[in-house]
């Protein structure tokens, strides 16, 4: 899922500053067609951001506060490109739960069994 979320927070990032460029263009030149196009695309990457932000920070391990900032970052032009730099690449993912050990199987507990009994003798 992290690599997923890389892709969005750049995807995301990188449409806020198009966003933010097409926004100078419709008013400073009365081109509304940029923001048109882009506003929507933006919209969607956000929202995807905010959702994947609740599955990395189950997987990563990431507290309230670590949560928090990879959140507002989304509202800071270039915002996404920080996260991915620094919060996804410092820290590694929490670790998995140890593994249970496997149970013997039949031959296994035999093979033990026979040892036991050799060494006894």
């Amino acid at each position: 899922m992290t690599r997923w979320f890389r892709y969005v927070a750049l995807a995301e990032a990188l449409s806020f500053v198009c966003l933010l460029v097409a926004t100078a263009v419709k008013y400073g030149l009365d081109e509304p067609g940029g923001v048109e196009l882009l506003g929507p695309i933006h919209g969607l990457l956000f929202l995807a951001y905010f959702v994947m932000v609740a599955f990395v920070r189950e997987e990563r391990g990431w507290g309230l506060g670590r949560s928090l900032a990879v959140l507002a970052a989304a509202v800071v032009p270039l915002g996404g490109f920080f996260v991915e730099q620094r919060l996804l690449q410092d820290a590694p993912p929490a670790a998995p739960p140890p593994a249970a050990p496997a149970d013997p199987t039949p031959v296994e507990l035999e093979e033990s069994r026979s040892a036991r009994s050799e060494g006894a003798a």
